[in-house]
């Protein structure tokens, strides 16, 4: 991923913080001639026993990525979280529009994980998800012939973090007064990621926004 220095993103824990919220990555795998087959799933951040952090998801056998994940030795996974269209007219001058958005792309070692691996992992996930339910529903709980017939159905993997590369691109490269405008415009928009783009530029720049806003309506 090309990642100006402007817009590079270093802080180890926010972006593992990051990877954790935004857990629905895409696994991407290359085939022996060179065809990349990606998959949209969603893929856990975890530690080993030994204290590594490693990326663990799984994918239906009957994908053809399933048939990757013993074969291929390197991997990209791609996470990414709220991005907007920025308007070249929220400018003081005039200049071209862009869109904000960020974005993690992690590269590394993939094997497939043993079966007691798989199930802990699926345990997990389901763990993640489930303990916001009304009436949570966990791995445990299910018959044993359920969880056999869908364990034979999937492959899991896991993930070495080889290299990462985190990039937030967030209007750095404006002035004060065209990034507390762009966090304005954004959050009197109707759509949702857009006004999280704006949560994010707020966490990144210490300005008055609250002052800006006001003088807009003056």
């Amino acid at each position: 991923m090309f990642v100006p220095k402007i817009n590079a993103w270093k802080e180890d824990a926010d972006i593992k913080q990051f990877i954790k919220e935004n857990a629905f990555g895409i696994l991407i795998l290359t085939d022996a001639h060179g065809i990349p087959q990606a998959t949209h799933i969603p893929i856990l951040l975890e530690q080993t026993e030994n204290g590594t952090t490693v990326l663990r998801g799984h994918v239906s056998r009957a994908n053809p990525s399933g048939k990757l994940i013993g074969t291929s030795k390197n991997a990209l996974v791609i996470f990414h979280g709220a991005h907007s269209y920025v308007s070249s007219s929220w400018y003081e001058k005039e200049n071209v529009s862009t869109w904000n958005y960020t974005a993690v792309h992690i590269y590394g070692k993939i094997r497939e994980l043993t079966d007691a691996e798989l199930l802990e992992n699926v345990t997990h996930l389901t763990e993640k998800y489930e303990s916001a339910m009304k009436k949570p529903r966990q791995v445990a709980s299910m018959s044993q012939d359920m969880i056999h017939k869908e364990m034979r159905g999937i492959i899991g993997f896991e993930m070495s973090l080889e290299d990462v590369q985190a990039k937030r691109k967030l209007s750095q490269n404006r002035n004060d007064p065209d990034y507390a405008n762009v966090v304005n415009e954004l959050e009197q928009t109707p759509d949702a990621a857009s006004k999280a783009v704006a949560e994010e530029m707020k966490k990144l720049r210490d300005l008055d926004y609250d002052k800006k806003a006001d003088d807009d309506n003056r």
